[in-house]
Formats: structure tokens, C-alpha cells, sequence
């Protein structure tokens, strides 16, 4: 097992303090000029489905991640990028044109940069396109880059489940809960709803649908509604 091998390993179970280079040797750097790798092929998908797009960066580092995403009712969309157990981020967007959206991500060599986006609504239809790495290959002196530690806020958790998985703002109203889809979002709980239908819009603004999940359906009762209809919270 390498060294870079065993530090994911230990990143992984919580005790890594550090993620190691691949040198000394080669270092990735973002940029914002330097495209390395792209595609220009719009991806599209079924409704209410994520489309994604993967690449393998050649060493470890730090990139510049661009893309383009469409929201074919307008209703939110989120897109990021990702590299699982390393680092992730996220952006909002609800155009109906494409909106162009950018972040920087530390990668790791041979570990896969996946760029998806993910309607919150099952009825809406989203786009990808223009997908891309930047950044400029450098020396390395493979000493170890110490990196927050990466954490999924309201992964595993359902308030429906334990009222104690809340998230966001101390004081404020959101809960970890789960979407149809199985992504987990903290959110504010505004109303039941029959189907995931009744939070599109124009009965909710920029709400999604969560299910109401245990014996109580998230406190709405035995004969409650299987869904809420429910709006992000800031985290």
C-alpha cells in the first residue's frame, strides 16, 4: 500500500490529520486559463434524474472546476463537483438557460473528479455541459497538505427519525431530511403534502419535497401525508 494509499485510508476512519502528494514529483494548481480537460457534450437526463460527468486528474493537487447547468423548469438545481472522502463543492442554480458555475477541489491522482447535477424537484429535467479541469502542472516537494476535514452536514441523519439531526443556524428551524431521491438536505419543514407534486411551483417557491418517514410520518401523525413540502436552509 502506498503512503498516499494509507493516508486516504486514514482519512477515510477519521484519523488522518494530512493528505499526501504523489512526490516528490508533480503538483496540480488551478487555474483559470489552462483547460486540460473538457467536454463540450450537452448531457441531459430523464426527469427528476442526476446527470454526471467524471474525470481522472494525472496528480494530486488542487483544479479549477467549471461547468454549465440548465434547469428545464426553472425550479433549483443543485450542481458541484466532487471527490469522494477528499472534497466537494456545491452552487445553486434555477435558470432556464444554462449558468455557468465554477469551484476549486483538491484532487488526488487516479481518484475520479465526478461534476453532477441534481434536480430537487422529480419532475424536472436537468442539463450539462461544457465540463472542465483547470489547472497548470508544478513541481512538488511531497510534503504532506493539511485539509479541513470533509464532512457531508446531514449525511445519515432524518429528523423524521431522531429529533435530534438538526442543521444549520443556532436558534433556527432546520432539520436533516431525506429526499425521495435518498439525498439528504437540512431544510425548513413547511407543510404535508399528498404527492411530491403539490411543492412545485406556484403552490411553493423554491421548495422540494422530503418523505415523511418513522411510524409518526415526521410528526404528522399515523394517517399523516407521506411527503413535506419543504425549503433549504442556509448551513
Amino acid at each position: 500500500m502506498t503512503r498516499f494509499a494509507v493516508a486516504i485510508a486514514a482519512l477515510v476512519i477519521g484519523i488522518g490529520p494530512a493528505l499526501a502528494l504523489d512526490g516528490p514529483g508533480r503538483t496540480l494548481v488551478p487555474s483559470t486559463t489552462k483547460l486540460q480537460v473538457s467536454t463540450k457534450t450537452v448531457l441531459t437526463g430523464a426527469a427528476g434524474e442526476e446527470v454526471s460527468r467524471t474525470f481522472i486528474p494525472p496528480y494530486s493537487g488542487e483544479v479549477r472546476v467549471q461547468w454549465e447547468v440548465l434547469s428545464g423548469d426553472g425550479s433549483n438545481v443543485v450542481s458541484g463537483a466532487e471527490v469522494q472522502h477528499l472534497s466537494s463543492c456545491t452552487r445553486e442554480s434555477t435558470g432556464t438557460g444554462f449558468k455557468a458555475r465554477a469551484c476549486n477541489i483538491r484532487v488526488a491522482g487516479g481518484m475520479p473528479v465526478t461534476v453532477s447535477a441534481s434536480p430537487d424537484q422529480s419532475t424536472n429535467i436537468v442539463s450539462l455541459r461544457n465540463v472542465g479541469l483547470y489547472y497548470t502542472v508544478e513541481d512538488a516537494d511531497g510534503k504532506a497538505i493539511r485539509i479541513p476535514g470533509v464532512t457531508q452536514l446531514c449525511a445519515n441523519k432524518n429528523w423524521c427519525e431522531r429529533r435530534t439531526d438538526t442543521c444549520g443556524p443556532t436558534g433556527g428551524f432546520g432539520k436533516c431530511l431525506l429526499t425521495p431521491f435518498g439525498k439528504s438536505v437540512c431544510a425548513e419543514i413547511l407543510f404535508q403534502a399528498q404527492t411530491c407534486a403539490d411543492c412545485a411551483a406556484p403552490s411553493c417557491t423554491n421548495c422540494l419535497c422530503v418523505v415523511a418517514t418513522a411510524a409518526d410520518r415526521c410528526n404528522n401523525g399515523a394517517n399523516g401525508f407521506p411527503y413535506i413540502c419543504v425549503r433549504r436552509v442556509a448551513s
